[in-house]
């Protein structure tokens, strides 16, 4: 799944190269992680938020709950 960073990134006009100048990691490292290569780490997104200046929760998706296939997981207010 594609993580709503690298939208974000194109819609302001900037590039992987300008987040590697930012997130102090290479322009490779950074493009591998674009492409799935290398799994999102939680350094990276940290720098990602400050490079960016975003919410993480705007950057970057939530993890699927364990048993997660999608399904919705309820809160106690809504099974009540």
């Amino acid at each position: 799944m594609d993580e709503p960073i690298w939208t974000i990134l194109e819609h302001q006009g900037r590039s992987l190269k300008w987040l590697a100048n930012r997130t102090e990691y290479s322009y490779s490292y950074v493009n591998q992680v674009r492409t799935g290569h290398v799994p999102l780490s939680e350094a990276f997104k940290r720098k990602c938020v400050w490079a960016m200046d975003l919410p993480r929760d705007v950057l970057f998706l939530l993890p699927k709950q364990e048993g997660g296939n999608g399904t919705t997981i309820k809160t106690e207010k809504e099974t009540a």
